[in-house]
């Protein structure tokens, strides 16, 4: 999203550019950007639905609203469409998103919903976590070797990694 905001900062057009790099696990990678699709997917539903509750139920601002686990960033939803029909300027990706995806996903919201509802449903999403599959070490090797030689956790292995 700090990408998006760099043409107002004055940035120069055509001097930056990200690309959401899925190497070497390209498929994995798609399966990874589909969730922020479904999540940009449940934001898109979410304000409609938040805002024709939020009388009814005593909301009293929109800090109660956007504080709802279903609401991401402003602008998030259409970063990601723009990523996935490959429309963005500023961001690009070496995977493969799916592309028209979300129909299934907004089939299962509800425009009913109150907000604890979205809350709820929000906590059963799957999955919850991502594991690295292979060529690419576990998350657990690649934290040691971000923290370096630390002999506390020489002995912990993957199946540990919860523990942090």
């Amino acid at each position: 999203m700090e990408a998006l905001a760099l043409p107002s900062l004055g940035m120069p057009s055509q001097s930056f550019t990200l690309v959401l790099d899925g190497s070497p696990t390209p498929e994995a990678t798609a399966c990874v950007f589909k969730i922020a699709q479904r999540d940009a997917a449940w934001q898109t539903a979410f304000f409609p639905a938040s805002a024709s509750h939020a009388a009814d139920q005593n909301y009293s601002s929109w800090g109660e609203m956007v504080q709802n686990p279903s609401y991401i960033m402003r602008g998030f939803p259409e970063a990601i469409r723009d990523i996935t029909d490959m429309t963005s300027s500023l961001i690009s990706c070496n995977f493969e998103p799916e592309v028209g995806g979300n129909k299934e996903e907004l089939k299962k919201i509800r425009p009913t919903w109150t907000l604890e509802n979205w809350r709820k449903e929000w906590a059963a999403h799957r999955p919850q976590d991502f594991s690295t599959e292979p060529p690419l070490p576990s998350w657990f090797n690649l934290r040691k070797e971000e923290l370096g030689p630390v002999d506390e956790y020489e002995e912990v292995d993957d199946d540990d990694w919860d523990m942090f």
